[in-house]
């Protein structure tokens, strides 16, 4: 408070005479530092919930492991048309079924061998509950989503093992091999022929696909890159203009609701062609130099892919031409052997990095559960806080007018309700320069 000396007493500047004549009484500099003081945990409170409760939902808008407990996942597949129902298999126990698209499992069924690694799982679109594996000990099918299996490799070499499924026309079922190429069933896998006109001799087939929009069969090989067959499967030709020579492909993928527009994951990151396989470009652009292992498309969105490599799930928006990281929160130690789109609506995106990650992961219930938890006791730890210092705040409004000699004027306004002191010294120096009053140190 600013003031001036003269002969007659202290005069006090016109801000200071408002202030004496408002409700509120005029304050030292330390009594509006106690009240900014106060407000302080409840912002922090505040902060601090925002914060935490920002942490779980990007935790929860990460990557979630759903399980299967103990079990080793290479392989994933959604039953067409009902995208809550996911099959897992595994490396050595095979095959999970799940309905609640992979936040619970069932099994491993009965029938496959223990030990027996299940590298890939085609559904039957047109028979529900009907699902193929290829493993390395042959094909297998179960008519009972996958809660027991029978094995359907008649016609098939012996001991060869079985990396790719896939349909044909008119139903047919093809299946790649490790080492002999291609092999045809027209019976639901109950016999086998080979079908391997124009491939390399003993073709090591890693993945197969056809495209949906002209029934194009396509196989991608180890060490020889893509081969297509417009024919369904009765011969097959290189596809390989801008590939680099004695490539490993590991996924093929048509761009859902784009024309012509493939893509191929090798030990070289991602190739796309965008005139139907006649040539290919690399398209790593944000791939950080990894092998892309696993492709799928999203069917609502085109142009949108995501791709399971060495190193976690990337995501591209432009049909290849950019890349960036999907989340965080998949094992560093494991490589994504499959990737698939799932649930309602496409919703969420599953990967198998050991066990079976879901993104986004904050819709499980305990997720949700977590998240309500922390945010109750925050809550109730800022209703404590907003009494204490609601309850501080009351304190320090009561007005206290300080007292007046009778000779100021300006205070003998308010002798008729607060008698006046006699004091030889003026109050309001005393005030200004003296020791802070008993309630003011009880507030700091």
């Amino acid at each position: 408070m600013k003031y001036t000396r003269e002969a007659k007493g202290l005069q006090l500047l016109p801000r200071c005479q408002e202030m004496l004549t408002a409700p509120w009484p005029c304050r030292t500099r330390g009594t509006w530092r106690r009240q900014r003081a106060s407000g302080s945990p409840l912002l922090l409170a505040i902060l601090l919930m925002a914060l935490l409760l920002g942490g779980c939902s990007a935790n929860g808008a990460g990557w979630q492991a759903s399980g299967p407990q103990n079990a080793h996942i290479i392989s994933l597949a959604v039953t067409p048309n009902e995208p809550t129902k996911i099959y897992a298999g595994t490396a050595s126990s095979g095959v999970y079924y799940s309905d609640t698209a992979g936040q619970s499992w069932i099994g491993p069924g009965k029938g496959i061998p223990a030990g027996t690694a299940v590298s890939a799982l085609l559904p039957d679109p047109g028979q529900i509950g009907t699902v193929y594996a290829a493993t390395s000990a042959g094909v297998f099918v179960s008519t009972d989503s996958g809660r027991t299996w029978a094995r359907a490799s008649r016609g098939l070499p012996a001991g060869d093992g079985t990396d790719a499924l896939v349909f044909g026309l008119d139903n047919r079922l093809f299946v790649g091999t490790e080492a002999h190429g291609i092999y045809v069933s027209q019976d639901a896998g109950k016999t086998w022929v080979a079908s391997n006109s124009g491939l390399p001799a003993n073709a090591d087939v890693y993945t197969l696909m056809v495209d949906p929009s002209n029934a194009v069969l396509w196989a991608g090989l180890v060490g020889h890159g893509v081969y297509q067959s417009i024919d369904d499967g009765a011969t097959w030709t290189p596809v390989t203009n801008g590939l680099p020579a004695s490539m490993d492909v590991f996924a093929l993928l048509a761009a859902p609701r784009l024309t012509n527009v493939l893509v191929a994951g090798t030990s070289l990151g991602a190739f796309v062609s965008t005139n139907d396989g006649q040539s290919w470009t690399a398209s790593n652009n944000g791939l950080d130099h990894t092998r892309v292992l696993a492709l799928a498309g999203d069917p609502l969105h085109p142009g949108r892919f995501y791709a399971g490599t060495d190193n976690g799930v990337y995501e591209t928006v432009d049909s290849g031409a950019h890349w960036g990281k999907l989340a965080y929160g998949l094992p560093g130690n494991e490589h994504v052997a499959a990737v698939v789109t799932g649930d309602q609506n496409y919703s969420q995106v599953l990967a198998a990095a050991g066990q079976v990650y879901r993104f986004p992961g904050g819709s499980s219930p305990s997720g949700h559960i977590l998240t309500f938890v922390i945010a109750g006791i925050l809550f109730l730890a800022l209703l404590l806080l907003w009494q204490r210092q609601s309850k501080f705040v009351k304190q320090m409004s009561l007005p206290t007018p300080p007292p007046h000699p009778s000779e100021n004027p300006l205070l003998g306004q308010r002798s008729a309700r607060v008698p006046p002191q006699q004091s030889t010294e003026n109050p309001l120096l005393q005030r200004k320069t003296g020791p802070p009053s008993p309630d003011n140190r009880s507030q700091d």
